[in-house]
């Protein structure tokens, strides 16, 4: 039986969360949200863990870095991308030197073959990495300020490539 692909959303605002929420599910991917990083974390280390974490740029309990650094740590492979209301290439090359897998901006539609690329490309990295790390190799819990190390690969081109 073929794993069932999940992803959080980490947001207080409805948009642009609903199309991004509408899209990934019209790709069965089934979804999940919460409101702070708080409720990510317990997210992430409960007994379904996402496979993605799509992070709105601003959260009311901490940042999408924060999220990155919890995804590191997280039990299983998880990706996370940051969802942004504008294109910045600054904020994008932060995004991806901080530890994001990729970075996306509204309007989303699997319509979009940019955005299908980027989520796909996520997707199978993170059930790539997940078949290669041993789930029955326990991980500690991460220590609060304990610095973690952030995901391998990103689709840093992605963007630079349709922001052109």
């Amino acid at each position: 039986m073929q794993e069932r692909i999940r992803a959080l959303l980490v947001h207080d605002r409805p948009e642009p969360m609903g199309s991004l929420r509408r899209a990934l599910e019209s790709q069965s991917i089934e979804t999940q949200s919460v409101r702070t990083c708080q409720e990510a974390n317990q997210t992430l280390w409960g007994r379904q863990p996402p496979h993605l974490v799509l992070a709105a740029a601003r959260l009311p309990d901490g940042s999408w870095e924060d999220l990155v650094l919890m995804a590191a740590r997280a039990p299983v492979p998880v990706n996370v991308i940051v969802v942004s209301e504008v294109v910045d290439i600054a904020f994008y090359l932060e995004a991806i030197q901080v530890g994001a897998f990729d970075f996306i901006v509204p309007p989303m539609s699997f319509a979009d073959f940019a955005y299908a690329y980027v989520v796909g490309s996520a997707v199978d990295n993170a059930v790539r990495r997940r078949d290669s790390h041993s789930l029955n190799a326990p991980r500690a819990k991460p220590v609060e300020g304990e610095e973690g190390t952030a995901p391998a690969a990103s689709n840093s081109e992605t963007l630079l490539k349709t922001a052109s």
